[in-house]
């Protein structure tokens, strides 16, 4: 396949997989998250989410007003430890308006990544195989329930934040 000759494209491809593995499962914790560790219901949950989505209609608006963004180099490894550090720090806070500042710049920073590599990938390849690379890249977001297991099992072991803690973390290390 094309992408495992390039490792640039292998390299994108590989970074969008340990963001949705091991970053990404956060959001399917954030019910545990209001009602256990920021002592909110569901109104608070709405808020939470609500953050989150903000965070990512504002980076991808950011990403796409960005001309040269395509030219800046390592802006994918810095949208990925932005994302994973924006995370980290809120599975550590007790602060609910913290908490939501931060997932407000996960959002930007998770859409930014995905957008950035969306784009660069597709700037890369040629337009014969254009369509069979981004099929390869768009698995990675199947590839999220993969991630979502073991963290959850490790939330049930040993609570969210360490579960998600653990899980960026590690994503850092990847990163």
């Amino acid at each position: 396949s094309v992408v495992f000759r390039d490792r640039f494209l292998t390299g994108l491809i590989l970074l969008s997989t340990v963001a949705t593995v091991l970053i990404m499962p956060y959001i399917n914790l954030l019910p545990v998250f209001a009602r256990d560790e920021l002592g909110m219901g569901a109104t608070g949950l709405g808020f939470l989410m609500a953050c989150s989505g903000i965070g990512s209609v504002a980076g991808a608006l950011g990403v796409a007003g960005w001309r040269k963004m395509a030219d800046t180099r390592g802006i994918q490894i810095i949208s990925a430890l932005a994302f994973a550090v924006a995370v980290m720090a809120f599975a550590l806070t007790s602060l609910p308006v913290l908490a939501g500042v931060l997932l407000v710049a996960s959002g930007a920073a998770s859409a930014a990544l995905m957008s950035i590599n969306n784009t660069v990938l597709q700037l890369k390849v040629d337009d014969a195989v254009r369509g069979r690379v981004l099929s390869i890249y768009m698995l990675t977001w199947g590839l999220l329930p993969v991630g979502q297991l073991p963290i959850g099992a490790f939330a049930d072991e040993f609570g969210a934040p360490a579960a998600v803690f653990g899980a960026t973390l590690l994503a850092i290390a990847w990163i």
